[in-house]
């Protein structure tokens, strides 16, 4: 037994040895950050320092992107150790749209690419107002008015503000929104009713200014005059009316963002509900249910805006806006659009299999409701297009090229990583998954299938198995038998195994004729990995006995007896035989001689006695 456990040993040594010589242990990168498609709005000259971070063996190296191509500035950096993308002072030239690439390299230059989604890098900022001749307004009191904020809004990026100003002589004074003022979010500023202090003094202009939540700087619009024509009386009472709703793009939000959706009424009644002259604004559901400030909506700004956080599709209906005062009440409906970029159905999964399987890699989405159906995927390999140029009896689409089929993959040719594309009338979404090809588990001492023994005989149950470098450590060994699992160093009844060497064996001479008994049966032995199961049957038979011959005892061994007597009346017999042949054959010889003699006159018999040995004294 000790030389087994010895052979066994060396045979793991020699195993492992090989193995070593010929594999590695390789892990296709995963990219840990960024996980999602991001904007990142930063000052103008702020440092800036995006991380990078990507799991592999071998240790990833990183490779930054910029619009595309290879970043080639004096102004953008990257660390192909660490990950991370520096910008020391950002501007306008180093706006873009980045990239990180993690590479993992085996032996023989086999790589394997991993991609992060987009990161968009932009400095926050609104750009300059086109100039523009004045724009000339004229109103009568007590009626509702529209100044917009420009007919083409500057470009801008990150969280921007909509102010209103009375420019005169380089002196600024800011109009605040009330009750009667209201500045939407497109910059218009609305007067639910006119009065003759809203009038352009002499020389005195509107203007509508831009600034950025992170930016100190304000741009300001285009000069606007507004006349007020007096009534010579007091504002004459009227019933409410509708005069802007949010509409156009602004009605469509994408999944995940907050909608805005505003109402403005005119109207007028003096000392009104509520001490307040304008119209009371209540939100209403599609079944006309009233929406109250809480939760997922918000009321502002004197009811005029309802804010509906984190949209979702379910969130696509049409809303009521109802304006009341004492004379009567007017609607305004909106209905909101939610749309998405594709919506994930089946994400790009990565796959660790072993050889001579097929890697099937799926890459299905599906727009918002009541949406255009997405594009078909467009599909990379470790960053490289395989829109031509691929093997397709190695590389399958399925017609509509949702799902990608790597055939019958090998260890040495197909880790690698796939990117799937996906592309709507809102925009772009990107994942990234990678395909590991492990060596499967490998048998490499295994005991015969069917044991017939008896009593004295040895078992032998020992299964040793190698795999994959990868999985050396997780790889797992247990037993089942009659139904039962034994794990770890546990095994079967009457087995005995060590768990290191995984010698196992039975030793019948130990056992009484019952506990033999017990032993009979088939002998699992089951070796698992994160990714394979085998199993080993092993069939134990007890051998027949043979047949003897049964004699009924007695109080003494008569049968021995028998035998004697058998044997002693056989040599009587023999005996008996023996002497006659030789009595007959001595008669058949002297009787002749005899009666010649005595015709002659001699006497034999005297003649004997005469001549016969004499005693010596």
């Amino acid at each position: 037994m000790n030389m087994v456990s010895c052979l066994l040993g060396l045979l793991l040594v020699v195993s492992v040895s090989v193995k070593d010589a010929k594999s590695e242990i390789r892990v296709p990168p995963t990219i840990l950050s960024p996980r999602e498609g991001q904007t990142l709005i930063y000052k103008q000259y702020q440092k800036v320092t995006v991380y990078c971070n990507a799991t592999g063996t071998p240790k990833p190296k990183y490779k930054w992107k910029w619009n595309g191509a290879e970043i080639n500035s004096q102004h953008i950096k990257y660390n192909e150790t660490d990950g991370h993308l520096d910008i020391p002072s950002l501007s306008e030239r180093d706006e873009g749209i980045f990239v990180c690439l993690a590479t993992s390299t085996f032996s023989k230059e086999e790589k394997a690419v991993a991609l992060s989604p987009l990161v968009e890098i932009r400095v926050a900022r609104v750009g300059d107002f086109i100039k523009r001749p004045t724009e000339y307004y004229n109103v009568k009191e007590g009626m509702y008015i529209k100044l917009p904020c420009d007919k083409e809004l500057p470009a801008y990026y990150g969280a921007t503000t909509f102010k209103w100003y009375k420019t005169y002589d380089q002196k600024n004074t800011e109009i605040f929104m009330d009750a009667r003022k209201f500045i939407d979010q497109e910059g218009s500023l609305h007067f639910s009713y006119a009065q003759t202090d809203d009038q352009s003094a002499r020389d005195e202009k509107y203007k509508c200014a831009m600034s950025n939540v992170d930016s100190s700087v304000i741009k300001l619009g285009n000069e606007n005059s507004l006349q007020v024509n007096s009534n010579g009386s007091s504002i004459p009472d009227s019933s409410p009316h509708v005069q802007y709703t949010t509409s156009g793009k602004l009605l469509t939000v994408e999944v995940g963002k907050n909608a805005t959706l505003e109402c403005v009424f005119s109207g007028y009644k003096a000392g009104g509900s509520n001490n307040k002259t304008v119209p009371v604004i209540t939100w209403l559901d599609q079944l006309q249910q009233p929406i109250g400030d809480g939760g997922r909506y918000q009321i502002t700004h004197e009811g005029r805006s309802l804010i509906i956080m984190n949209v979702t599709e379910e969130d696509e209906k049409t809303y009521h806006c109802q304006g009341t005062n004492l004379l009567g009440s007017a609607i305004g409906n909106l209905t909101l659009n939610v749309t998405s970029r594709p919506i994930w159905v089946q994400r790009v999964p990565s796959v660790t299999l072993t050889e001579g399987k097929d890697a099937e890699l799926t890459c299905v989405t599906r727009s918002a409701s009541n949406e255009a159906k997405p594009n078909a995927p467009i599909w990379l390999r470790n960053g490289e297009s395989m829109t031509s140029g691929y093997d397709p009896s190695k590389y399958v689409f399925n017609p509509d090229k949702t799902i990608l089929t790597i055939k019958h993959v090998k260890k040495d040719r197909d880790i690698a990583c796939y990117q799937c594309e996906v592309a709507n009338s809102v925009g772009m979404v990107q994942d990234d998954g990678c395909v590991n090809v492990v060596v499967p588990i490998s048998i490499s001492v295994k005991p015969n299938e069917i044991q017939r023994v008896k009593k004295e005989d040895v078992v032998e149950l020992t299964v040793v198995a190698t795999t994959d470098p990868l999985y050396e450590s997780e790889m797992r060994y247990s037993w089942i038998f009659k139904n039962v699992t034994y794990e770890g160093s546990n095994a079967p009844p009457n087995v005995t195994y060590d768990a290191v060497s995984k010698r196992a064996y039975i030793n019948t001479s130990v056992l009484t004729d019952e506990e033999l008994k017990k032993i009979v049966g088939i002998y699992r032995r089951v070796i698992t990995t994160p990714v394979e199961t085998k199993h080993i049957d092993v069939e134990v038979k007890l051998e027949a006995k043979k047949t003897e011959p049964v004699v009924n005892e007695a109080g003494f061994d008569f049968w021995l007896i028998i035998l004697a007597v058998g044997i002693f009346i056989v040599l009587i017999v023999l005996i008996v035989t023996i002497y006659s042949s030789c009595r007959r054959k001595q008669q058949e010889g002297t009787y002749p001689v005899d009666k010649k003699e005595t015709a002659a006159g001699l006497d034999p018999e005297k003649e004997l006695m005469n001549s016969r040995f004499h005693d010596i004294i």
